[in-house]
């Protein structure tokens, strides 16, 4: 049936309303990325894949997508160009339209990755709003599906995708989330005297790599990396999937006093070290630079994600480097911690925006994208983590299993990792020119986890699990920054000193 929302029946002022301009970065950089003009082989979409335990018809789902949906202005418009503009333009739409069923041969997980492959880069209709759904089915398998919801990146990100598709499913109570542990700081006198020194450093640091990242090296050539971002192939996407028990990133933080980042990072750093090992990378006879990308939402704590101010994209780029040269979990794990503590005080990834803002508003379109594919370029991995619902989910009567994340990032791989219901589903989607073998990087991030957990249990009972002093480290660095603000500053010196002999 049509939607009863659609652009004839609601009030002048409110459709001109809804008609809005595409005017935040991260909508716009979301929307060159895949703009048709210039490339057709990315398609910048999201993919929710929530695997089902009863069958689940299009009938049920369209009902549901009528009520939970369909009311957000941005999932009934579409894309409109005026000149060099580009606006949300709300439409009449039919939800079935957007829905297809699909009966597969074979099992669940392998016909549904063979099918995710493939529809991944299938290109999403612009001249309608930007989402569609597939009801999978399965000959081997006839008691449970698969609903693939894919929706293109401009119209929101993961963070406000995840509250929207669970508005699908039946009332629950507030789903229970994961508290960060609070420890006591286990720095002394002398680290906490460094405090002021380390934060002018890393500041010094942030404002140098922001302002020059687009020249600055990007990463080393490895057998992770995609040669080019440019360079993205057509080929069906590689995809891996997995889960582990999310207890035990619960237990690595708790007893660290690290974040579930912190945790899931250096899994990966973990992962990107035994996969190049796995390969004989010759890289790792040096010390390559690995950097991982992920994004951060930028909404206020407490923020109503499905509110007309928040629901769309709200996000930072964020770039760090894995700590590749430590056999050590738990060192390794103290190295990540310390870089996302840095990354609190540095204000690289606020200088990025705003150079990115004035590139993506001001600048022709066929520029601004290649600034995005640029960032993209100097980076090796795509990391991103949801948080899901932590208590069962159904829709009419069929229980949700699980929820994973597919995102066909411009690098060579994307880790993507899902919490639901104390779980970790966690996806590796990659492109096969890069990571032909999602599976074995996937294998070694889950072989990271659990490495991680018995390491930091054992030094706990032994009492070792204590951060390494970066007096050191910070010293060094400081005077490294006490030395470039010197040259900095020579010139002008040096001139005062010309003018007051010649006065």
């Amino acid at each position: 049936s049509r939607s009863r929302t659609n652009s004839v029946c609601r009030p002048q002022r409110e459709r001109d309303r809804a008609m809005g301009k595409l005017r935040a970065l991260e909508d716009i950089a979301c929307f060159h990325v895949d703009n048709r003009k210039y490339d057709l082989r990315y398609e910048n979409t999201v993919s929710s894949v929530l695997t089902m335990n009863g069958l689940v018809t299009k009938k049920d789902f369209c009902e549901r997508a009528e009520e939970a949906l369909v009311k957000f202005p941005r999932m009934r418009s579409r894309i409109l160009e005026k000149g060099t503009k580009y606006f949300f333009e709300e439409v009449e739409i039919d939800v079935a339209d957007h829905v297809s069923e699909i009966s597969l041969e074979g099992g669940l997980e392998a016909s549904m990755l063979k099918f995710a492959a493939r529809h991944m880069l299938e290109p999403i209709n612009f001249e309608r709003p930007l989402w569609d759904a597939s009801i999978l089915y399965f000959s081997e398998d006839p008691e449970r599906c698969v609903i693939f919801l894919r929706v293109h990146h401009t119209v929101c990100d993961g963070v406000t995708m995840e509250r929207v598709f669970n508005g699908l499913f039946d009332p629950t109570p507030e789903n229970a989330r994961m508290s960060v542990s609070k420890r006591k700081n286990r720095h002394g006198f002398i680290q906490r005297l460094m405090h002021i020194p380390y934060n002018m450093v890393v500041f010094a640091d942030g404002l140098f790599e922001g302002l020059f990242l687009s020249v600055l090296p990007g990463d080393t050539v490895t057998k992770l990396k995609l040669s080019s971002a440019f360079d993205v192939s057509t080929q069906d996407r590689a995809i891996a999937v997995g889960e582990m028990p999310l207890e035990i990133v619960r237990r690595i933080k708790d007893r660290v006093g690290a974040t579930v980042n912190d945790v899931l990072m250096t899994a990966l750093a973990l992962a990107c070290a035994k996969y190049m090992k796995h390969h004989e990378d010759p890289a790792l006879k040096g010390s390559p630079q690995i950097r991982c990308t992920f994004p951060c939402s930028t909404r206020p704590g407490g923020a109503d994600v499905l509110s007309e101010k928040y629901f769309k994209n709200m996000f930072i780029m964020l770039c760090m480097q894995l700590p590749m040269e430590s056999h050590d979990p738990v060192a390794c794990l103290w190295k990540v911690k310390n870089g996302c503590e840095e990354m609190k005080h540095s204000p690289e990834a606020g200088i990025i925006y705003y150079i990115s803002s004035f590139a993506m508003k001001y600048l022709p379109a066929v520029v601004a994208r290649k600034s995005t594919f640029d960032l993209f370029d100097k980076m090796t991995i795509f990391f991103t983590n949801v948080q899901g619902p932590q208590t069962v989910r159904k829709l009419k009567g069929a229980e949700m299993q699980k929820a994973t994340f597919f995102v066909p990032a411009l690098t060579g791989a994307c880790l993507g990792v899902n919490t639901y219901n104390g779980q970790l589903n966690i996806s590796v989607v990659s492109d096969p020119v890069a990571v032909a073998d999602p599976e074995v990087l996937l294998k070694a991030f889950t072989d990271g986890l659990e490495a991680l957990d018995v390491a930091s249990a054992v030094a706990e009972e032994q009492k070792t699990l204590r951060q390494p002093s970066t007096t050191f480290n910070t010293t060094f660095r400081f005077v490294r920054f006490l030395i470039v603000v010197a040259i900095m500053m020579s010139p002008i010196f040096l001139a005062r000193h010309f003018l007051s002999e010649r006065a």
